[in-house]
């Protein structure tokens, strides 16, 4: 299990990862989380405590919201570099919201926000997604 910051060590994300035969690249993580940072804005002297947190309490609600998905990430774009790419810039979107409404960034707020639109996605293989690739592709998904 990964020791993340203050004891957090129930990553859903790693979790997933680590147990998944779909896995995404160690580069697609890197990438997700600079597109996460460059949407969520958060300021430097919060990122240390608050980002880690954030990113787990989010993948948490992806992974409730998106059940079927998530249960059968071979069958779907989440876990492919698309998926990570846009979902990781929406969840700095989502972060950037929350702290302009001064909200707070838990999972009972990402459920919420991710409830209202993301099924409404398909992301089968076969879906909407289907020949996007990468992050030009989470470019035009966002869009």
């Amino acid at each position: 299990m990964i020791q993340l910051h203050h004891g957090i060590s129930d990553w859903t994300w790693w979790n997933f990862y680590r147990e998944s035969k779909a896995q995404a690249s160690l580069r697609t993580m890197q990438k997700a989380v600079k597109r996460f940072l460059m949407e969520a804005h958060i300021p430097v002297e919060h990122l240390h405590d608050h980002g880690p947190h954030i990113v787990i309490e989010y993948w948490k609600a992806v992974s409730i919201v998106l059940q079927n998905e998530w249960n059968e990430p071979r069958s779907h774009m989440i876990t492919k570099g698309i998926g990570v790419y846009s979902l990781m810039s929406l969840a700095g979107i989502l972060v950037r919201e929350a702290r302009e409404a001064n909200r707070k960034c838990d999972l009972d707020y990402f459920i919420a926000k991710l409830s209202d639109f993301i099924d409404q996605i398909d992301w089968t293989n076969q879906g909407t997604l289907q020949g996007f690739g990468g992050a030009s592709g989470a470019n035009a998904c966002l869009s």
